[in-house]
């Protein structure tokens, strides 16, 4: 067990981790920022639909904001109680999870702020007269929430990688030497593809697209591995929570 790390049982024979102060703290502040960040955006979405305020915005797109942002007000609930020692089984999971919520929410909110990276006209939502007189738009909003979910997934791999730092560290090490060659190799080779350096083949196309299939399957197999072992040390319901996690992702990708 790591030094500063402590771990006990309940009795039933399973494992409960003990979240390092700091992360906790860090997770509890971020969490609490979006439990009220989350319900302030939805209020502003519900009162500017029925609170007889001129010249909103409308749609389903409006909806689907006050909805997602409902759901990360909801996920920042489960942050907060994880840093108040619940979910001591898998915090490191309970912490991705909360990351990967918070994350959809602030793409699915309005697409349009991440489509603003390759179109900097792209229209996202402001409602006039929505922030204490002035314009409020999403677009801070949910760029903040799409950072702090990367924070969150930080510190969830902070929370397992300090219960054995020495064998974290090797094995980041060794993703990190095969990993960013190899993502640097297939960005290489989609400019060299897109830009036409190759004169637009056919044949290189079909080879690369050969290629990315083999390489997803390798990894994919390897996902599922590591998912199975996981899913056995640490039982129902977290087992099948990581199994389905893990399948819907590459599936995905």
């Amino acid at each position: 067990m790591a030094a500063g790390v402590l771990e006990s049982g309940s009795g039933d024979g399973v494992r409960r981790f003990e979240v390092p102060t700091l992360i906790a703290w860090a997770a509890g502040v971020v969490s609490s920022v979006w439990i009220v960040l989350g319900a302030a955006m939805a209020g502003v979405v519900l009162w500017s639909q029925v609170g007889g305020a001129a010249n909103q915005p409308s749609g389903p797109q409006v909806w689907f904001l006050a909805v997602f942002q409902c759901v990360a007000a909801m996920a920042g609930m489960f942050g907060l109680l994880l840093a108040l020692g619940r979910f001591r089984v898998a915090p490191g999971l309970t912490l991705l999870l909360i990351a990967g919520t918070l994350l959809t929410c602030g793409v699915l909110s309005d697409p349009n702020v991440v489509v603003r990276l390759r179109n900097p006209r792209a229209d996202v939502l402001v409602f006039p007269g929505m922030a204490l007189g002035s314009d409020l738009s999403v677009l801070w909003v949910l760029w903040a929430q799409i950072a702090t979910s990367l924070v969150l997934a930080a510190l969830s791999g902070l929370t397992v990688a300090v219960r054995q730092l020495g064998r974290s560290c090797s094995y980041l090490m060794w993703s990190a030497g095969f990993g960013v060659p190899l993502v640097g190799v297939a960005a290489g080779g989609l400019w060299a593809i897109r830009s036409g350096v190759f004169g637009g083949s056919a044949y290189v196309g079909t080879a690369a697209a050969v290629l990315g299939f083999l390489v997803v399957l390798v990894l994919s197999f390897s996902v599922v591995r590591h998912a199975d072992s996981l899913a056995v040390i640490l039982g129902e319901p977290y087992g099948t929570l990581i199994l389905t996690i893990s399948v819907i992702s590459f599936e995905v990708v």
